[in-house]
């Protein structure tokens, strides 16, 4: 619910990864689509809350990697 909520990337990223996945596992495809569509501009301006903790908790094959 406070995922959907929230406008911040700051707080949804808490709502989502500082909890147990059983708690979001409902909204995962929210969840996956929302990390998919914003992962290759938080690269770019490193937000301070997407720190290598942060990281860690997303989902390997979710993250888009950029193609050379």
């Amino acid at each position: 619910r406070k995922f959907r909520e929230s406008q911040e990337d700051a707080n949804k990223a808490h709502f989502i990864f500082k909890r147990s996945k059983h708690h979001w596992k409902s909204i995962e495809e929210e969840v996956r689509s929302w990390v998919q569509s914003n992962w290759n501009r938080w690269e770019e301006e490193k937000p301070k809350w997407l720190d290598e903790n942060m990281k860690a908790k997303i989902p390997i094959d979710w993250i888009k990697t950029k193609q050379a």
